[in-house]
């Protein structure tokens, strides 16, 4: 019989938390960092949002890798791990795809920074991000943002890393994530609502086998429901990503999922 997810979190000594920038949290206290209202640092940020060259600008002016542990400690991952009373570790990265985390979650365990007795939580991104290896890191490619239209290498890669090749290649990691519960716990979360397949035109096998897949997933997804949203009145970060406040309305509803299932 399978470990229910309550079981494997009463068991876990810490939550390891991976993902992209909405796992690790980015933006959500850099006004904090920069001495500002919210609404003032999102005005700045507006002026170097146009391209990744601006943007990196603003992170070297504002020295905004001096606060990456705050925004880390008050990601959904971390609220959630507060709210079960359990050690914390975040180690999402920020433009991560899932092949990125795959790979890093594999490191880990075959280094030992990860184990069965803690819990491995993937807060899951969009399709859209092409693994890429380097001399000495693994990064990933945002296909919408890093490929353009007018490079003929680049148009090559478009059409041969289709939207079809995206979604195929997604969820066969997202199976091959699964194989891992022999070794660690591990369970998911949307962060957005791009798993919903309905929202595009793919081919009907490729369709076909992503929905055979996240169906095989739903069982290991803490909230399957629940994703990060703005309320009334709230805005993005300047970069896009969504306020602190999301983040800690996620965890409470995440949490308010599991309890209402069994008391954890």
């Amino acid at each position: 019989m399978k470990t229910s997810i309550n079981e494997i979190i009463k068991n876990a000594d810490r939550i390891v938390a991976y993902g992209c920038s909405y796992t690790a949290g980015s933006e959500l206290m850099d006004h904090f960092h920069m001495n500002m209202t919210f609404d003032k640092c999102n005005s700045i940020k507006r002026h170097f949002a146009s391209n990744s060259k601006a943007m990196f600008k603003f992170f070297e002016s504002f020295k905004l890798s001096e606060v990456d542990y705050l925004n880390r400690q008050n990601s959904w991952a971390a609220h959630l791990s507060k709210k079960l009373n359990k050690s914390f570790e975040n180690r999402a990265e920020g433009g991560a795809g899932l092949d990125q985390v795959y790979f890093k979650i594999s490191e880990d365990l075959r280094t030992g920074k990860i184990d069965k007795t803690d819990l491995v939580v993937v807060g899951l991104m969009d399709v859209g991000r092409i693994i890429q290896f380097g001399h000495v890191s693994v990064r990933s490619i945002l296909s919408g943002w890093h490929l353009s239209d007018e490079n003929p290498h680049d148009i090559t890669l478009i059409q041969l890393l289709n939207e079809d090749w995206l979604f195929f290649n997604y969820y066969k990691t997202l199976r091959l994530m699964l194989l891992l519960n022999d070794k660690i716990n591990i369970m998911f979360q949307p962060m957005t609502s791009t798993q919903n397949l309905d929202k595009y035109e793919s081919l009907t096998y490729v369709r076909d086998y992503a929905d055979e897949v996240w169906q095989q997933v739903q069982p290991f997804i803490l909230s399957p429901t629940d994703v990060l949203e703005l309320r009334k009145g709230q805005s993005l970060c300047g970069f896009k990503h969504h306020p602190v406040e999301s983040h800690i309305d996620l965890a409470d509803r995440i949490y308010l999922k599991l309890i209402s299932d069994t008391d954890v």
